[in-house]
């Protein structure tokens, strides 16, 4: 008897974007959970009948109040300490003219890629690796 091996585990799947306003400064959002603190990106889980692009449309809508069309520029993985389950987020960028919401969900705020390279990067994006996507959009 030939026995197979079961390679299903529990996958999250995630977005992520990049924003740039036109003086070039990044978009950041300031974490407040405390299994989860510091700087990230705009983004959030997938639904279960929502595609990647639809589920990052919605997020940025809901996080930031802009409604914007992100480009997709990659993907990364990572585990997430507390469930263990292995993370899939996909990477966007995109870029607005437009003046942020006075309240958001979190808070939000522009920096350069200078402070973001230093600032105090959610655990997501300290683990990524550099060369990724993301980051390669940075230069």
């Amino acid at each position: 008897m030939r026995c197979q091996m079961n390679r299903n585990f529990e996958v999250e799947l995630t977005t992520l974007c990049m924003i740039r306003n036109q003086k070039n400064e990044i978009l950041v959002q300031e974490r407040q959970k405390k299994d989860w603190p510091g700087w990230t990106f705009p983004g959030g889980h997938v639904e279960k009948n929502e595609g990647m692009e639809t589920a990052m449309v919605r997020e940025l809508l809901e996080e930031t109040g802009l409604v914007l069309k992100p480009q997709l520029v990659g993907v990364a993985e990572w585990l997430n300490d507390c469930s263990g389950a292995r993370e899939l987020a996909t990477l966007f960028i995109a870029e607005t003219a437009d003046e942020l919401p006075e309240e958001t969900e979190q808070p939000l705020f522009w920096v350069t890629e200078k402070e973001l390279r230093e600032g105090p990067l959610a655990r997501n994006h300290a683990v990524m690796p550099r060369s990724s996507e993301l980051w390669r959009a940075l230069r």
